[in-house]
């Protein structure tokens, strides 16, 4: 971390570069922003989100190689929305309740989340019922920042 005093000296170098005006204030931001651990844990963040999101983007491609036909497939893939939504009601609920639990509440949606995704992975495909409860529980990658709308 740089403290006050090295940020307010690096505006006044002069910049070996004169095309590039400000050129040390945007360096050290920049330098600073890679170094920060947040940056990084975000970083973290995004990938394990987006590993559940294209597996609830092929739900329905996954339901139909079931053996499902196109009504059970549109009917199993609105429990998704249900299981949506009980996440909310129950994240909003204990965030309410416990004071300063928003991020403890993320971070438990995201455990359950990635938890779905071993389960697709490491499930027998003949074990249909729970590779249903897997992708259903998936779709948790939503409740945490809809939770964090509501509050």
């Amino acid at each position: 971390m740089r403290t006050n005093s090295s940020k307010g000296s690096s505006e006044y170098r002069p910049c070996p570069y004169p095309v590039l005006p400000g050129c040390y204030k945007y360096v050290d931001r920049m330098i600073e922003a890679l170094i920060d651990l947040k940056t990084w844990l975000f970083a973290l963040f995004m990938a394990l989100n987006s590993v559940t999101i294209s597996l609830a983007n092929q739900l329905q491609i996954i339901i139909v190689s079931f053996g499902f036909n196109t009504l059970q497939t549109t009917l199993l893939s609105s429990v998704t929305g249900v299981v949506i939504i009980v996440g909310v009601l129950i994240s909003i609920t204990i965030a309410s309740r416990i004071p300063n639990s928003i991020a403890w509440v993320a971070i438990a949606n995201y455990v359950v989340n990635i938890l779905g995704v071993f389960l697709v992975n490491f499930l027998p495909w003949r074990d249909k019922v729970g590779l249903l409860f897997a992708i259903w529980i998936i779709g948790m990658h939503d409740v945490s920042p809809k939770t964090q709308v509501y509050l």
